[in-house]
């Protein structure tokens, strides 16, 4: 896929508090970030609600400029994690991900040795 191979390795850390990591990077409610997530394995994690999520954050509303606009990215940048370059039976992907996702660092990551089961 062309992704890098170097770099800080793709490794979130689980959080006690997922829902405020929802919150935190999404800027959504704790009652909507509570409804995207599923218990899988004793862990809080996305799952078929990756798609729902896309669909919140699926129109970029005209007025939304700069760091409002992050969410957004952040969102289809995980959409893409879980549905494309990580995909798994369960079609889950953990919350952890989204602090990896900051668009200043995001290009220090190995996302390409994750890919490949490297790291």
């Amino acid at each position: 896929m062309g992704l890098p191979i170097d770099g800080m390795p793709t490794t979130g850390l689980e959080s006690a508090d997922p829902v405020g990591v929802i919150r935190t990077h999404l800027n959504l409610s704790e009652s909507k970030a509570k409804e995207l997530l599923k218990v899988k394995k004793g862990k809080e994690c996305f799952g078929n609600s990756l798609i729902e999520l896309k669909k919140i954050f699926e129109e970029v509303p005209e007025e939304c400029h700069g760091l409002s606009l992050e969410p957004y990215v952040k969102v289809y940048l995980l959409y893409l994690l879980g549905q494309v370059v990580f995909p798994n039976t369960s079609r889950t992907i953990a919350a952890m991900y989204l602090p990896l996702l900051d668009l200043q660092t995001i290009n220090d990551y190995a996302w390409g040795a994750a890919e490949h089961g490297l790291i």
